[in-house]
């Protein structure tokens, strides 16, 4: 029963799969779509995104830090911060971190560029507030 089942599932994705593909409303007017490498506009021109990468900042990235296989992901960044420098120093130096890494002079003169789009990673287990920089969940 469960093969029958497995290929049905199978059978319904790869139609739905074709269906949306292969659809006209899948190049809908005054969205971009692909032309071979290329990025096109309804008009065949083609366009350049340009954006804005603020990685580092809300979510540690381990090849920016160069800590190795060690701290390659934001918890063992963490730890290995925590490690150095005690639980103390480590919650102060986050906050200062966040603070400071990208300020709001900078993310003004980012305002003044030409992008299209900024991505800004957020780690999911760092609590938010209003009035608060967000710092590492305990």
């Amino acid at each position: 029963m469960k093969t029958k089942s497995r290929l049905a599932l199978s059978v319904f994705v790869l139609f739905f799969l074709l269906v949306f593909f292969l659809s006209p409303s899948t190049q809908a007017e005054g969205y971009l779509h692909t032309r071979g490498q290329d990025m096109v506009d309804d008009a065949g021109n083609v366009v350049l995104l340009r954006g804005v990468g603020l990685g580092n900042w809300l979510l540690p990235e381990g090849y920016m830090w160069k800590f190795g296989k060690e701290g390659d992901r934001p918890r063992k960044i963490e730890a290995l911060v925590e490690a150095m420098i005690g639980p103390e120093a480590a919650e102060q130096f986050w906050l200062d971190f966040r603070r400071n890494y990208i300020t709001e002079a900078d993310i003004c003169g980012l305002k003044m560029q030409p992008s299209i789009c900024w991505k800004m990673p957020i780690l999911l287990t760092m609590p938010f507030s209003v009035t608060s920089m967000p710092h590492p969940a305990r």
